[in-house]
């Protein structure tokens, strides 16, 4: 068809971007807390995620540690400072309303 195009022969049937721009996120805890930090962005409601990202980026990192081939230690370490930094943020919003 028109806007189909062919992937290369070694990412055919992986599922992967054939530009190589993105990589593909192994860890999926990781990933978890990338949802949970930026689902702590709600104000208010945020306070409730703040937590989660910190303990499941905590197991991201352990999971980077424990098995190196699927990366995302950097990723894991920035989502629990982002969610320690939000929950500060979160924490000021609520003494504030009150």
């Amino acid at each position: 068809m028109l806007f189909e195009h062919e992937l290369p022969p070694t990412t055919r049937g992986r599922g992967m971007l054939p530009t190589g721009i993105f990589e593909v996120e192994q860890n999926t805890a990781t990933a978890i807390a990338l949802i949970f930090v930026f689902s702590s962005l709600v104000p208010y409601v945020g306070i409730l995620f703040c937590p989660f990202a910190i303990l499941v980026g905590g197991f991201g990192l352990l999971e980077a540690w424990f098995f190196p081939q699927t990366g995302g230690a950097r990723i894991a370490a920035c989502c629990i400072m982002c969610a320690l930094l939000i929950a500060g943020a979160q924490v000021l919003l609520w003494w504030w309303y009150f």
